[in-house]
């Protein structure tokens, strides 16, 4: 799977399948907005902070800058928590690529 925001490529994951790809992404964004919510963030604070980070990682990647190790799973939660919050598509912001077996 890889994800996208502002029609730049940000990051890479791997898995065995598809559904559990997506069933990952959907349950670690919805982890993350009710962990924004304890923290007293309402959602459209948190639909903003998302934005930005991503917007961020997006920029780097345009600067032909890297994004570090750490921001990998905060790229992909951001991604889940908006697709959560109905913000995007899954079309809009990740492509899943079918990988070639070896045999």
């Amino acid at each position: 799977m890889c994800v996208f925001y502002d029609n730049t490529y940000l990051s890479k994951f791997k898995d065995n399948t598809e559904d559990k790809l997506i069933d990952d992404l959907y349950e670690l964004g919805n982890q993350v907005v009710i962990e924004g919510m304890k923290l007293g963030q309402n959602i459209p604070t948190q639909i903003k902070l998302y934005k930005g980070l991503l917007q961020q990682m997006a920029n780097r990647r345009k600067e032909n800058k890297g994004i570090w190790r750490d921001n990998h799973k905060l790229i992909v939660s951001s991604i889940g928590a908006l697709l959560k919050l109905n913000q995007y598509r899954e079309d809009e912001l990740i492509c899943i690529l079918k990988s070639k077996l070896k045999r």
